[in-house]
């Protein structure tokens, strides 16, 4: 990860859950270089990570957390950052995990 920090888009943000979730929505550009384990140290290392559903096709992924407290962290901390040399928007996902990778029909 690099340094420096910048809020997403009001368009964005606008998608962001009113209230916190477990479950983080995190906006990557060029997707494809983006691994998923690297994805995961990175979240890990603010709260337990329980699964990770990366979309290159869309440049999003979706990061599920054990608890709320370890998403908030993580979103607290890594909005806006340099993540593989592009800067990441995260924010919180309004519907559980399986729902938004079983719904083909959601577009970000």
């Amino acid at each position: 990860m690099g340094v420096g920090h910048a809020k997403g888009s009001a368009r964005v943000r606008r998608r962001e859950a009113k209230i916190p979730t477990n479950v983080l929505r995190v906006g990557l550009r060029n997707t494809h270089k983006v691994k998923k384990e690297a994805l995961r140290r990175a979240m890990a290392a603010h709260g337990v990570v329980t699964d990770i559903k990366v979309f290159p096709e869309r440049q999003y992924a979706f990061v599920e957390f054990a608890t709320i407290e370890g998403a908030s962290n993580a979103k607290n901390l890594l909005d806006g950052r340099l993540f593989n040399k592009t800067r990441i928007h995260v924010l919180f996902s309004g519907s559980g995990f399986n729902n938004l990778i079983n719904t083909a029909c959601w577009v970000p």
